[in-house]
């Protein structure tokens, strides 16, 4: 991952969110659940930049709002 950033305590137990270098990218997610962890990536495909900011500032929600998927990437954290 080319940015990761660990998030706060929240209610739908995020623990981090990353995303890849290159000109577009995913939002990777990971989450505590029953199982353990949940690896997921947003079903969007985000400009760098866009992606940058977004992990930067522990901006979740709006990868929730293009929707997500379980993710083939897992321990990046």
């Amino acid at each position: 991952m080319k940015k990761i950033k660990t998030l706060a305590d929240n209610n739908r137990r995020m623990l981090a969110m990353g995303c890849k270098g290159g000109a577009k990218t995913r939002i990777y997610l990971v989450a505590e659940n029953s199982n353990g962890l949940g690896w997921y990536q947003s079903k969007r495909v985000f400009t760098q930049s866009t992606a940058t900011k977004y992990v930067s500032s522990g901006q979740y929600s709006v990868v929730f709002a293009g929707g997500i998927e379980k993710s083939g990437e897992t321990d990046w954290l």
